[in-house]
């Protein structure tokens, strides 16, 4: 499905900011404590808003998959039902156009007739 081909391109820019945090692949407890009492690389290090600013970047990402999810399960769903009116829609025209195939037999079969 495409949506898993979209969210490599999204995990490869988010993993940077995931490790800035501390929650990166490579993020393990020992990394954490170590940046939280300084020992860390001090150009990594991020102040308190900036984390809540990414944190609340990460949730909003978090949410907007969630929703697309969502919207691509609706989108299957529609799709399969327009497909089903369509076949619907599609077996009425064919009998509409039998019918007037039968009415215009059977009026020249009463013009032949008289």
């Amino acid at each position: 499905m495409q949506a898993s081909a979209g969210r490599r391109p999204k995990r490869r820019k988010l993993e940077p900011l995931l490790e800035l945090c501390g929650l990166g692949k490579e993020a393990n407890l020992s990394q954490t404590l170590a940046t939280q009492q300084g020992s860390g690389s001090g150009s990594r290090d991020l102040t308190a808003p900036q984390c809540q600013k990414l944190c609340a970047h990460l949730a909003e990402g978090v949410e907007l998959q969630r929703e697309l999810a969502e919207l691509e399960l609706e989108h299957g769903s529609l799709e399969k039902d327009l497909r089903e009116k369509q076949a619907e829609a599609d077996l009425l025209q064919a009998k509409l156009r039998a019918r007037q195939l039968l009415e215009s037999v059977r009026t020249q079969l009463q013009k032949a007739a008289e």
